[in-house]
């Protein structure tokens, strides 16, 4: 079975796709698989199914929920019961955050022994699990917020190593799009600005990669009363002075870089 949490709650059985219709069902597998193989207090559950409105009986009707729930999964053993609530049990790579979380150590581990091709390679793949907001159908539930937050700043990490490595290989004319959405979604995030300011300088646009930077330190400034890190403004001196440091160093490949100059 697989559970797959990153974009909508999807959940299948080998080629089939397990239907769970239900709202309240749908929201009670989410919190359980947000805590994977841990109980999760009846507590918390009533509190993501009905919030400060719970019906008469609370306990007896989340009881019926959880059957129906071990119903339609097929496998009465898959949420298990103690005095600490419930915890929906997963086995070792069933759930898409794990499979991502995996594929990532071995980009890393790729990277860290030269094969930067393979690495990019890997990300991408991990990338492509990703079909939008972890649990996005099943609404507003104050329980997942922590670990939605913790996802996507996962998943921006494991952007910002694949951006890194299809810098170095040369790859800036098909990642700088990409990274201009990013930076309009995060405008804060200082290592995606100066990678889109990288990319941009190496594409022939230099002008934009100094209005980037220019954005971003106008921002900072109105809304944090910061300016940019060191790194980005070191960047931005050498792309201003056209120094020849910004230019594609194949050499680079082997290392990690701790400088924005890829």
């Amino acid at each position: 079975m697989e559970f797959d949490i990153l974009g909508p709650l999807r959940v299948r059985n080998g080629a089939r796709e397990v239907r769970i219709d239900a709202h309240l069902q749908r929201v009670l597998l989410a919190v359980l698989l947000s805590r994977a193989n841990r109980a999760v207090a009846t507590s918390v559950l009533r509190d993501a199914l009905w919030g400060d409105c719970p019906p008469r009986s609370a306990d007896k009707v989340l009881q019926v929920y959880v059957h129906r729930l071990r119903r339609a999964l097929g496998e009465h053993d898959r949420i298990a019961h103690s005095r600490s609530g419930y915890a929906v049990v997963v086995r070792p790579g069933e759930l898409d955050t794990a499979r991502f979380a995996c594929l990532v150590d071995r980009a890393l581990q790729e990277r860290a022994v030269g094969e930067l091709p393979a690495s990019r390679d890997s990300l991408r793949e991990a990338l492509t699990m990703w079909r939008g907001t972890p649990w996005e159908d099943v609404g507003e539930i104050p329980a997942l917020r922590a670990e939605i937050a913790r996802l996507q700043d996962q998943r921006l990490a494991a952007f910002e190593e694949c951006a890194d490595a299809e810098l170095t290989l040369g790859m800036h004319m098909e990642t700088v799009g990409e990274l201009a959405t990013l930076v309009a979604e995060y405008p804060l995030r200082e290592r995606l600005r100066a990678q889109l300011m990288l990319a941009l300088h190496r594409g022939g646009r230099r002008a934009e990669a100094l209005a980037a930077y220019d954005g971003g330190r106008r921002l900072l400034a109105e809304e944090l009363g910061i300016d940019p890190g060191r790194e980005l403004r070191e960047l931005h001196a050498s792309i201003l002075n056209d120094l020849p440091d910004l230019e594609l160093d194949p050499a680079r490949h082997r290392c990690r870089h701790h400088s924005y100059a890829m």
